[in-house]
């Protein structure tokens, strides 16, 4: 990119200029020797991936990949920086980082839309979680309520047919328990 980005400023993916060179895609490697690091953390970890295959350890083997494709992901992002579709007819037209992203006031009013929101999604997985398991447990433990010396429970059973997987038919059973 030839023209500077104004982080700050209003987003106008038609004001910048792009010059395509030969290389340009090493240029943030060139430019930060560091940055080295995420395709070597990629090649190092498959390398470490396929020896803990050998070794029959399938945790460590999956951890060792994640950390695989997590430096290939960022390899080929700090390639693309600040592209993030670049565009091979019309390099001006590519989709920047800066391009993509909202204005503050947007991002203001998410920020408080989900400090809001969040802390009340969580309440309630907390206590459907809390509900349901309560439920799971009594049913686990085969325990009845007290004072009744039997409870009868219902249960509809759907049979499915196992060739074409429509419902069969419906059973109805009842059980005691004492």
């Amino acid at each position: 990119m030839v023209s500077a980005a104004d982080g700050l400023g209003p987003s106008s993916p038609m004001a910048k200029h792009v010059a395509v060179s030969q290389g340009a895609w090493l240029a943030n490697y060139r430019g930060h020797r560091v940055l080295w690091l995420a395709p070597g953390m990629a090649l190092l970890a498959a390398g470490v991936t396929w020896s803990l295959l050998g070794a029959r350890r399938p945790g460590l083997a999956f951890l060792s990949s994640s950390v695989t494709v997590a430096g290939t992901i960022m390899t080929a992002g700090i390639a693309l920086f600040p592209f993030l579709m670049p565009s091979s007819t019309q390099p001006d037209q590519g989709l920047t980082v800066w391009d993509a992203s909202s204005s503050a006031r947007t991002l203001f009013l998410m920020l408080v839309v989900v400090g809001v929101f969040l802390p009340v999604v969580l309440a309630y997985t907390a206590w459907v979680f809390r509900v349901l398991r309560a439920g799971s447990r009594s049913r686990r433990s085969g325990a009845t309520r007290a004072g009744t010396d039997r409870e009868r429970s219902h249960h509809v059973v759907l049979q499915l047919d196992s060739w074409s997987g429509t419902c069969a038919g419906i059973r109805r059973t009842q059980r005691h328990l004492v």
